[in-house]
């Protein structure tokens, strides 16, 4: 077994820096006094005034930069909206310049889509009507709606399997 010493060590005056206090104690004078206390004073104020102006300065920098993230969020938005209005303009032109094709909305798609069915493309919006009626369109929105009902004509019409019997 071991054995454990618990006896603290013992630290003299001059390494706990007490021993530059004493000396102090010993040579001050009433005038050596004054000056200290106002030396420390000085040291104390410029310390406090240090630190107060790093809280000022950081709470400045959170301010600018909270600032900045609002007038960032408040850009992006900005842009977003011009964005989009940019591209309405596009596909209004788009949809001005394009030949014009007729599509009959058959009234079979009616249960799929419901009688008028309506979508956004590219930020235009587009009405369909499925009552047997031939409507006039944009020749690259009639193609989305011929893909639309295409897609559902392949979901709903049966797939048949049909076996391999010629025994390769």
């Amino acid at each position: 077994m071991t054995e454990t010493n618990n006896e603290k060590p013992v630290l003299t005056d001059a390494e706990l820096g007490l021993e530059e206090m004493k000396d102090n104690k010993q040579n001050e004078t009433n005038g050596e006094v004054k000056n200290k206390k106002q030396t420390i004073s000085k040291q104390t104020s410029k310390g406090v005034k240090k630190a107060d102006d790093a809280l000022k300065n950081a709470a400045a920098t959170a301010a600018l930069k909270a600032a900045i993230d609002a007038n960032t969020e408040l850009s992006v938005k900005e842009a977003e909206k011009t964005y989009i209005k940019e591209k309405m303009k596009f596909m209004l032109d788009k949809c001005k310049s394009d030949e014009v094709v007729e599509f009959r909305g058959d009234k079979i798609y009616a249960p799929y889509f419901g009688k008028v069915y309506t979508f956004l493309y590219n930020a235009i919006p587009v009405t369909v009507r499925f009552d047997g009626s031939v409507q006039k369109f944009p020749k690259f929105i009639c193609e989305k709606i011929k893909e639309k009902v295409h897609e559902v004509s392949e979901s709903n019409t049966p797939k048949v399997i049909i076996e391999d019997r010629t025994g390769q």
